[in-house]
């Protein structure tokens, strides 16, 4: 989530999700994302600062030094991509939890962006680069955020998906999210969003 207007915490769609737009400084997703993958099961054990997944290498703190490959992955997600300044305010902001997958030359290849507000998390973005798409990894990549959230004593996990995205919906309700309302004209392009909540 972040910047805190008056709607609902900001979210991603579970398979790609945008950020705060720059023209309004809202959180927003510009819709279902360019790219779509599927998302497999997979069985995962996460710890607060990592997790661990056959064949791929542990979830990290996401740095400064990850943004080039960041960029690329918004750009090949999003229609309206965050910028590198917004990543790069996430990423040096203590509010907010940036995690990434890096494969073995260090170059991320997913991600995830979530922050803090009081006991609540607000996911806020989910991407993963195009060629890695349809291995588990938005899943597995959503169960560390749900862990470390839990091991941090935090009481609510909240998101905000596009409506149409059916994908993305069913993740989030196999990993517990339940839906709280519906958000009408939530994103720039005029579609509503659901509202999701975890409670941990």
């Amino acid at each position: 989530f972040i910047a805190m207007a008056s709607r609902a915490l900001p979210i991603c769609d579970a398979i790609a999700m945008n950020g705060p737009t720059e023209r309004t400084g809202h959180w927003a997703n510009a819709g279902p994302p360019r790219r779509g993958h599927s998302v497999g099961e997979l069985s995962v054990k996460a710890t607060s600062h990592a997790g661990t997944m056959q064949g791929w290498p542990p979830v990290v703190l996401g740095t400064v030094l990850d943004i080039p490959a960041l960029e690329c992955i918004v750009r090949d997600s999003f229609e309206n991509p965050w910028s590198t300044r917004l990543l790069l305010g996430a990423v040096r902001n203590e509010q907010y939890d940036v995690h990434v997958i890096r494969n073995d030359a260090g170059t991320a290849l997913a991600v995830t962006i979530a922050h803090t507000v009081s006991s609540d998390s607000n996911l806020d973005m989910l991407a993963v680069s195009p060629p890695q798409r349809g291995h588990g990894i938005g899943r597995y990549l959503t169960k560390c955020w749900i862990e470390r959230s839990r091991e941090r004593g935090l009481t609510r996990l909240t998101l905000q998906v596009n409506s149409g995205n059916r994908e993305a919906q069913r993740l989030y309700a196999s990993l517990g999210f339940s839906t709280a309302g519906m958000l009408s004209d939530y994103y720039p392009n005029g579609d509503a969003a659901f509202d999701m909540h975890l409670r941990l």
